[in-house]
């Protein structure tokens, strides 16, 4: 009976330790909300405490990198996908971005070297509107916040254009804990609704691109 007891002490520890060491992967995005959030993946918390004050906590450190990024507080490393041989390069001057016409990601650090956050801006062949994508890291270079910010120029919309804003908040697990989407008119729609894939970390996002990039 006691070996009996044992074992199964034994298996129920594996099996914690299994579930606290699991690590958060990718998410998949997309402008659906109902989708996206029945299709969420929960995964074990680590936190041993509630944090009553988590959301008001992650919208005020977005809002310290978003203050900081309109101040141009911040240094900006810019990259994007060569011509011809879909590398990822970077370039030396800001006023280069202005004749792209790939992909550019822009790393913004802090005077530390840390990155903050990192954007990523499709080229639009069309010329009629604006994509961009934006990790949020915290200290230890987790995503605690994604954003995706899309113009949409049209004459059928009031002021010529469509502005839509969707911006998600996630725990120090990687669970998505708030989602919220704003658009500048009552109604509109864009036809950029693509899905994206949102990293965990900083680590995982960089590696990732780099490697997709790379990919013939």
């Amino acid at each position: 009976m006691k070996s009996y007891i044992d074992g199964f002490v034994f298996f129920l520890l594996l099996f914690t330790l299994l579930a606290c060491e699991q690590s958060p992967t990718s998410k998949t995005f997309t402008g659906d909300l109902a989708l996206d959030i029945e299709k969420d993946t929960l995964y074990p918390s680590s936190a041993r405490l509630p944090e009553p004050d988590i959301l008001e906590r992650l919208k005020f450190q977005k809002r310290r990198i978003d203050t900081l990024l309109a101040n141009d507080k911040l240094q900006k490393e810019l990259w994007l996908i060569a011509e011809g041989t879909k590398q990822i390069i970077r370039l030396q001057r800001q006023d280069l971005l202005d004749t792209c016409t790939n992909t550019t990601f822009i790393l913004f650090r802090d005077n530390s070297g840390k990155v903050l956050c990192a954007r990523e801006v499709p080229y639009i062949q069309s010329g009629d509107g604006l994509i961009s994508y934006t990790h949020y890291f915290d200290s230890e270079g987790k995503t605690f916040a994604f954003e995706r910010y899309i113009t949409y120029l049209s004459s059928s919309y009031k002021d010529d254009y469509l502005s839509e804003n969707i911006i998600e908040l996630y725990n120090q697990d990687f669970n998505k804990i708030h989602r919220d989407k704003t658009l500048n008119i009552e109604k509109g729609e864009h036809p950029w609704n693509y899905s994206y894939e949102v990293a965990p970390t900083f680590e995982v996002y960089w590696e990732r691109i780099k490697i997709t990039e790379h990919k013939d």
